[in-house]
């Protein structure tokens, strides 16, 4: 047996080779980091109260870019009456609900899923009013039914009607109401 045969030799990589691999996955991370961030996240500083108690005034909110939303999701859109302007709603109704709100404050939605009608019933314990009623209303295609949490200062669907899903920018994933301390 030959002694060459048996011999495996190790090469041992420079220590700059290392070091300039872990640059790039640090690269890596924060392109990817950044891309994210431009593309599918954004943070808002609410400016407003019409989400109160929920999201008030100076809290930050984190939006995911998406147009996949269900009921009770908050999401931002486009001002209605101002493109220029975004605004913070919960989602109440999709197309081909009919909602309502009676004189107690119960919502009642009617919709139909995999062909079975549904109607629930939900208080609203989470808004800030309970004295806005709103009568039937069917949600026409490619739109929404919106209303602020807190009704009685609230721009939202109940003025404006439904938002057209186009006008969506995404649904809120994230709250730090740690901005809202005042010091």
């Amino acid at each position: 047996m030959n002694n060459n045969e048996n011999t495996t030799e190790t090469v041992a990589k420079p220590k700059n080779t290392r070091h300039l691999n872990i640059i790039i996955v640090v690269l890596s991370i924060l392109c990817v980091f950044m891309v994210g961030k431009m593309f599918l996240f954004e943070t808002i500083l609410v400016q407003h109260t019409s989400m109160f108690p929920t999201i008030a005034h100076g809290d930050t909110v984190t939006l995911l870019k998406s147009q996949n939303i269900d009921r009770f999701d908050i999401i931002v859109f486009q001002d209605v009456e101002d493109a220029d302007k975004k605004l913070i709603k919960r989602v109440i109704g999709l197309a081909g609900d009919t909602i309502e709100i009676d004189e107690n404050g119960i919502l009642h939605i009617t919709y139909t899923e995999n062909g079975e009608v549904f109607n629930q019933s939900f208080p609203e314990n989470y808004i800030n009013s309970t004295n806005i009623s709103i009568p039937p209303t069917t949600i026409p295609e490619n739109t929404i039914y919106v209303l602020g949490d807190n009704r009685l200062v609230s721009r939202d669907s109940s003025e404006f009607g439904p938002v057209q899903i186009s006008a969506v920018l995404g649904k809120i994933v994230g709250l730090d109401k740690q901005s809202a301390i005042t010091k």
